[in-house]
Parts: C-alpha cells; sequence; structure tokens
C-alpha cells in the first residue's frame, strides 16, 4: 500500500517489555510497519528490554513528541504514572492480563497480575480511545467500564506468511505427533496434555506429544516430575524456545495441534495450525471460543481419558478430518477479514485525521465551503 496520508504525523508505542517471539512485541511490530507503509513514523519503548534492538529505552522526554501514544497493556506496571503524565492523546491496546489465582506459585507474577488490573481501571478517562486484541478482551474492558472498546488487528494476515499453499499427506493410523505452541506456565495447562497422552498410550494407541516454548521454571520442573511419575518419559518432549524455522517444520510434521489452556487472551498458535492445515483439538474457553470459532474440534471436558479417545477417533475418520480442516479453512477468512494490516492503517489514520480536525472544526470547515461556493 503506498503513502497516502496527506499530513505528517508520528505515533509511539509503549509496552512494559520487549521480547523477541513475543505476541504483543510482534504486534507493535507489526504496527509500526504497517504504519511507515503510509507515512507515519515512530517509536517503540519499553521499560525492560530483551534481545529487541529496535526497541527504544523508555524515558518520557523521548516520547512527548508524538500526535499519538498507543500504550500496549498486559500486565501491572509500576511505572505507569510516567505514561499517563505525558500530555499527548493516547490509546489503550488491551492484550489481557492472566489472572492471579494461575499465578498462585510466583507471588511476583500474581502481584503484577492484580496491580495490572487495578491500573487497567483507572485508566479510564486518561486515553482517548481502547482497543482489545480481540473481542474477549473488548468485552473485559466494557465490563470495567470503558466505552467504545473495538478489536485491532493483532495479525496482518494477508501476508504470504500466513496464505501459503499445504499438501498435507493425512496420517489415518498411530503413531501419532501431536503439538502444543505456549509458554510453559500453570494456566497453559501442559499438565492436561501430558495426561492426555499417557491416556492415549494406555489405550494402545501411540502418540508422542511435543511442547514448543519457554516460561515459568517451576511449572517446568513439575511437568517434568508429572512426565516421570506418568512413565511417558519417551513420549513427551520438552523443546524450550526454538526458531521461526523449527516451529514451521513442527507444524508441517505434526498430525494435530492440541490446547487444552484455561485462559488465552487470542492463541496466535491456532491460527498458525489453520495455515498449516494442521486439525486443532482445543477446549472452547476465554478467547478460544472466539479464534477457533465453530471450526476445529471441541474439547468439552477436562477428563484426559474422554479427550484421548475424541483424539483417537477422529483422527482414523479421513473424511471426518477433511471436513474439519475445511471448517478450519473457512474460520481462517473469517480471521483475516478482520486482522488486516489495511485495516489497521485505516483505523489507526482515521484516529490521527480526527486530531488535527476534530468534528467541531470539521464542521465548520464545511459550512465555510458550503458558503464560499454559494457565492
Amino acid at each position: 500500500m503506498e503513502a497516502k496520508t496527506p499530513l505528517s504525523f508520528r505515533v509511539h508505542q509503549y509496552h512494559y517489555y520487549a521480547r523477541s517471539h513475543d505476541a504483543v512485541t510482534n504486534h507493535m511490530l507489526m504496527i509500526q510497519s504497517a504504519l511507515l507503509e503510509i507515512g507515519i513514523s515512530g517509536d517503540i519503548f519499553a521499560h525492560d528490554r530483551d534481545g529487541v534492538s529496535t526497541v527504544r529505552e523508555f524515558k518520557a522526554d523521548r516520547v512527548w513528541d508524538c500526535d499519538l501514544l498507543i500504550i500496549h497493556f498486559s500486565q501491572g506496571n509500576k511505572a505507569l504514572s510516567d505514561l499517563t503524565r505525558l500530555e499527548v492523546p493516547k490509546a489503550l491496546v488491551y492484550h489481557n492480563i492472566t489472572p492471579s489465582k494461575f499465578l498462585a506459585h510466583d507471588v511476583v507474577q500474581a502481584k503484577l497480575s492484580d496491580l495490572g488490573r487495578l491500573q487497567l481501571k483507572s485508566l479510564q478517562g486518561k486515553v482517548q480511545w481502547v482497543f482489545g486484541d480481540s473481542l474477549f478482551n473488548c468485552r473485559e474492558l466494557e465490563q470495567l467500564g470503558f466505552r467504545g472498546a473495538s478489536v485491532l488487528a493483532l495479525l496482518d494476515l494477508s501476508e504470504p506468511h500466513w496464505n501459503r499453499k499445504i499438501n498435507r499427506k493425512l496420517r489415518l493410523s498411530p503413531p501419532w505427533t501431536l503439538l502444543f505452541v505456549g509458554r510453559v506456565v500453570p494456566h497453559k495447562n501442559q499438565a492436561g496434555l501430558i495426561e492426555t497422552v499417557q491416556a492415549l498410550n494406555a489405550s494402545g494407541t501411540q502418540a508422542k506429544l511435543k511442547l514448543v516454548g519457554g516460561g515459568d521454571l517451576l511449572y517446568l520442573k513439575y511437568l517434568k516430575g508429572l512426565v516421570k511419575y506418568l512413565g511417558v518419559q519417551d513420549d513427551v518432549e520438552f523443546l524450550g524456545r526454538v526458531s521461526d524455522e523449527a516451529r514451521e517444520r513442527l507444524y508441517a510434521e505434526s498430525d494435530a495441534l492440541v490446547c487444552l489452556s484455561e485462559h488465552e487472551g487470542f492463541c496466535i498458535p491456532i491460527v498458525e495450525a489453520m495455515t498449516h492445515d494442521l486439525i486443532i483439538f482445543a477446549q472452547p474457553k476465554t478467547a478460544v471460543i472466539e479464534t477457533l470459532g465453530e471450526s476445529g474440534v471441541h474439547l468439552l471436558t477436562d477428563d484426559p481419558v474422554l479427550n484421548a479417545a475424541t483424539i483417537c477417533t477422529v483422527l482414523k475418520k479421513e473424511s471426518v478430518v477433511r471436513d474439519i480442516l475445511n471448517s478450519q479453512r473457512q474460520q481462517l477468512e473469517r480471521l483475516k477479514a478482520i486482522h488486516d494490516k489495511e485495516k489497521l492503517q485505516k483505523r489507526i489514520e482515521t484516529l490521527l485525521m480526527s486530531l488535527r480536525h476534530p468534528p467541531q472544526l470539521r464542521k465548520l470547515s464545511r459550512e465555510i465551503s458550503y458558503d464560499s461556493n454559494a457565492h
């Protein structure tokens, strides 16, 4: 899309931390790139930077020179007052906060979660616009009293990366490889996945589970203990963080993505699985309901034996698998209608134009133009 913004604008973005392979950081980078295409410049700032050289260290005197500051929010931030004191127009993008009940083993993260929810509510009246990266997150904003929350594209699903042509060969009999991609944290419920693969193998169905993602070392230690206790050391592989290329190979080589997550603000791996034509089994909780829609296979129980039976039954039936994959392709098209770079560009450009031309000025301008034409 060619640059066409008639006025020079500058949009800065902020999130407390920036990490490589992090969904919020990737969102900020996508927004920055999309806006630059239409002539809107701006920097990304964070207090805590880790391996992202394009993100600048936050200092209040570096951020004031913008038309709009987009604040991305996903946890408590002790320095939030430094942001809200800045006398620039602000927009909030809410990426959801993991409830502290899932963080009881980590006092620091639990406190950040509780602080974040208090601070989120306090932002009312301090930001001009509010967005969520999913309807699930928008509803939470509305429940807190924010008005006018709408979805801001999290991904650019028009990119070639999301539109590859896959010629996947279905494996209709075991052994099967099950995949999960996500941080190693309790609310992602890798424990439930391990119990499910144990139930599959106990029933005589050979299956292996590959877990991608880094995260909570204490929870990881618990999971490894669970693997040993259940006797599935040869059936579960902890891969940690992997490169983009390795992740692509894992999607291509696996037979199903299985998600038993208790809490998601969007769940990008579901979309990644759709683009790889990989059948998805997931519990329809929180934002997974929205991202998966009516596609995939909904697992409606926490019972690993029943979930194992469902996975086994579905994967053996070619006609069923093909129908499910078709439903996922249709859902992907629905997501593309929402998560699109051009829609994001138009949304931000409209906000910026309203700052330069507020409604009263636009009305006056139209009246002057009308009078001039009359004479």
